[in-house]
C-alpha cells in the first residue's frame, strides 16, 4: 500500500509539474508572439515566378517545365545566397 501511494504521489506531481510548464511555455508565447511570428514566415517561389521570368527572357515554357526549373533550384540552391532573380535566370538558360 505504501507503494501504491508514493506512485499516486509521484502522479500528482508529475501532473502539477506539466500544467506549471504548459502555464510557463504559454507566458512564454505571448510574450514573445512577434518573435515566433518573424521566426515562422518564409518566402515562395511558385511556377508562376519562373513562368513571368522565362516570359521576360523570351522563352516559352510550359507549366511541367517550369516546375521542373523550380525544383531543381530548390534541391540545388546555396542556402547561404539564397533563391534571386538572377538563380532563376541561370537556370532558365540551362533549361532553354
Amino acid at each position: 500500500m505504501k507503494n501504491y501511494h508514493k506512485l499516486q504521489i509521484e502522479n500528482i506531481n508529475q501532473t502539477f509539474e506539466i500544467a506549471i510548464l504548459k502555464n510557463e511555455l504559454k507566458k512564454y508565447k505571448e510574450a514573445h508572439q512577434d518573435c515566433i511570428k518573424q521566426l515562422e514566415q518564409s518566402i515562395t517561389w511558385s511556377i508562376e515566378d519562373i513562368r513571368e521570368q522565362a516570359e521576360e527572357k523570351g522563352i516559352e515554357i510550359t507549366d511541367e517545365k517550369a516546375q521542373e526549373v523550380l525544383d531543381i533550384l530548390i534541391k540545388k540552391h546555396d542556402a547561404g545566397r539564397g533563391i534571386t532573380w538572377n538563380t532563376i535566370d541561370q537556370y532558365l538558360d540551362l533549361y532553354k
